[in-house]
């Protein structure tokens, strides 16, 4: 599996707030997500448009799909618009997108397979 991305949340722009690698994603509950772009200091957060990516606000989503460690194929309703606007996070850590395909609506992990007692759920 690829190194995971470091997630996280909060309720206010984190621009000089959260000291984070580049790399890492925040989401802001109230609908903005933002990308680090370089350095390891509280600045360097970009937003990322999310009208651009076909949405107006971010939910968490759980799919359907057994987690017993052998399922790979997990089915989101109503689908994500496409990948450009879907992250999907195990246990946690947002999945680095060479680690699984979407297809319309469905997921299949190829660098991990989800086991009993992970989560596993879709930002879109």
């Amino acid at each position: 599996m690829s190194q995971p991305v470091k997630m996280y949340f909060g309720l206010e722009d984190p621009e000089g707030l959260v000291a984070a690698n580049a790399g890492a994603i925040y989401v802001c509950f109230g609908g903005n997500l933002y990308l680090k772009a370089q350095g390891s200091e509280a600045t360097g957060w970009e937003p990322i448009p999310l009208a651009q990516a076909g949405s107006a606000s971010i939910a968490r989503r759980t799919p359907a799909g057994a987690i017993d460690g052998v399922n790979t194929t997990f089915a989101f309703s109503p689908a994500p618009s496409g990948p450009d606007a879907f992250f999907l996070v195990w246990n946690g850590l947002v999945v680095n997108p060479t680690d699984y395909s979407l297809a319309g609506g469905v997921v299949t992990t190829t660098g991990f397979t989800p086991k009993v007692g992970d989560t596993l759920y879709g930002l879109f």
